[in-house]
């Protein structure tokens, strides 16, 4: 993943998904209040929304609200109202509800459907598939321009829970995207899930499975996977075992920890003077050589520059924004040059999504590169469709409709199921017909 050094910033700038609930036995929530934004709310109980997302094979996206919550008030009134979020969610079946209000006699249980959906604290949006399963969620108040480009990659199928449930099964022994979905389950209060991957992650550990014992790298790794399973003794172990190596070993955790110190000077800079200083962590790349801390070094150089042009987003400073995603960018590339090759698909996945959602601002020189590390992806897992979804979106970008139509197309054979990928490629052959 490209958020192994991130930032450890306020901001938390992953969204991350739901666990998947089924709702066996769920009641019919409250219908949508008379105003509440401008979306096409669906009138009617859950059991019939469901019934209407089936029959229309349209996704769905709830509204968890109570009347006592200002940022739900706000997120009506200007996200809500936004004419380019009304337009972008008709895709979706649109679901309002009261958390707190049970009334089972008038078909109203917004408190039991917001149990099963993990719902903490509000406003809390939930994005589900047909069936009611979930995709994905954000949590808190997004401004309208935020909340297109999360709904955007939402649609797109990338980072959702689904998707990482997929990836896992396509790659049952790739023991870092194992540990990435146990976190997820954990952030999402889905205990019993993230059990039962952290004690599948601390198995194959144990086995010594899923990661090169000779790699003082891929051992720092585990150690991090281990201690986030509430392994604290794993993690130390593996730690030894990189200074079992000798000088070489303990020589690679002292780079690490200088790494550490150089995000640590970054971060205690922003908070006490609100000032963002990349000079600690150019001096690390400097002076180090290791390609897998150089990779690490430009990844927390990329999130702190992302870091930047959210910041400069909110201040309506177009031109400050523009300048730090383009160094954000920048560094991507540099990260990939360095990364190693045991985790390039899952970089490359999250650079080329991210590099998708600011096509607009993209040139001809940084979508061509997109193209090229979606194009490598999709080799190594030929037989993944959201590799080959990916791939179809950074030729689109780039203006090769017909290549995306034919990665569009493999990827429906291999996942008949995804929605997203149907869109684009009607978007796909739309673009080819005669005008």
């Amino acid at each position: 993943m490209l958020s192994t050094a991130v930032l450890r910033l306020v901001l938390a700038l992953a969204v991350p998904s739901l666990a998947a609930a089924q709702v066996p036995d769920a009641k019919p929530a409250a219908a949508a209040p008379t105003t509440h934004g401008k979306l096409d709310w669906f009138r009617g109980s859950y059991d019939e929304l469901l019934a209407a997302a089936r029959k229309a094979n349209k996704p769905i996206f709830m509204d968890f609200w109570t009347t006592w919550c200002g940022w739900c008030k706000k997120l009506d009134s200007d996200t809500f109202s936004d004419p380019a979020v009304v337009e972008a969610m008709s895709g979706f079946l649109c679901y309002s509800v009261d958390a707190e209000q049970t009334d089972l006699s008038a078909g109203i249980d917004g408190v039991r459907l917001a149990q099963r959906y993990g719902v903490r604290g509000y406003p809390y949006l939930v994005f589900a598939e047909p069936t009611g399963e979930l995709r994905d969620r954000i949590s808190g108040y997004l401004a309208p321009a935020d909340f297109l480009r999360e709904v955007q990659r939402i649609q797109s199928g990338e980072n959702t829970l689904s998707d990482l449930v997929e990836r896992v099964q396509l790659e049952p022994a790739n023991l870092f995207l194992r540990g990435e979905l146990m976190v997820r389950f954990a952030q999402f209060n889905d205990v019993a899930a993230s059990q039962r991957e952290a004690a599948e992650l601390r198995t194959r550990v144990q086995r010594g499975e899923g990661f090169d014992p000779q790699s003082p790298y891929e051992r720092w790794r585990v150690s991090q996977l281990l201690r986030n399973a509430g392994d604290e003794a794993g993690a130390n172990a593996q730690l030894d075992a990189i200074r079992q190596f000798g000088e070489p070993g303990v020589r690679w955790l002292e780079r690490r920890a200088a790494l550490d110190t150089a995000v640590a000077t970054v971060n205690r800079a922003y908070q006490t003077e609100k000032k963002l200083d990349a000079a600690p962590i150019a001096a690390f790349i400097a002076e180090e050589k290791r390609p897998e801390l150089l990779y690490e070094a430009w990844i927390a150089r990329r999130n702190m520059e992302n870091f930047t042009a959210n910041e400069r987003r909110k201040e309506n400073n177009a031109q400050d924004e523009a300048r730090a995603r383009s160094a954000s960018r920048a560094a991507a590339r540099e990260a990939w040059k360095q990364c190693p090759e045991r985790f390039k698909n899952d970089v490359a996945r999250e650079l080329v999504s991210a590099w998708v959602l600011d096509a607009a601002a993209l040139g001809a020189q940084d979508k061509a590169f997109a193209v090229e590390v979606a194009r490598w992806a999709a080799e190594k897992a030929p037989r993944d469709p959201s590799r080959l979804d990916l791939l179809g979106q950074a030729l689109q970008m780039l203006g090769h409709h017909d290549q995306a139509v034919s990665a569009f197309e493999r990827a429906l054979e291999l996942g008949p199921q995804r929605m997203g990928t149907r869109t684009r490629l009607a978007a796909a052959r739309a673009a080819l017909a005669p005008k």
